[in-house]
């Protein structure tokens, strides 16, 4: 979580820039969870939410806004973590229909999420 904002590699001179980074790597995950939980139950047709789906949608958030972190604004972070946990999800329902061994939903967090975060900014 911490890489994104020390990358700066010196906080003197770079405050406002590291912290609208930490800034944006906070909200995209939150939003990620939050939707994830909510598009999940909705797609899954269970009437329960899925741990699984608000923790991967933590990830999903923060795999989509760590490329972009630096250049966008705090409600476009929130728009993008957002999105990339309906990406996610979406990414994740498609694996297993074409019957790809993806346990753990890694494509769909970091191949698709991660696409998502290069177009993103």
């Amino acid at each position: 979580y911490g890489f994104n904002c020390g990358s700066t590699r010196t906080i003197l001179g770079n405050e406002l820039l590291a912290g609208r980074i930490a800034i944006n790597t906070t909200l995209a995950p939150s939003a990620g969870a939050i939707v994830a939980f909510v598009f999940g139950r909705l797609v899954d047709k269970t009437g329960t939410y899925s741990l699984s789906d608000g923790l991967n949608g933590i990830l999903a958030g923060l795999v989509s806004v760590t490329g972009p972190c630096a250049v966008i604004a705090p409600w476009a972070a929130i728009v993008i973590g957002g999105v990339g946990a309906v990406l996610f999800k979406l990414g994740s329902k498609l694996i297993l229909k074409l019957r790809i061994d993806d346990p753990v939903d890694a494509f769909a967090v970091h191949g698709i999420c991660g696409m998502w975060g290069l177009f993103s900014a």
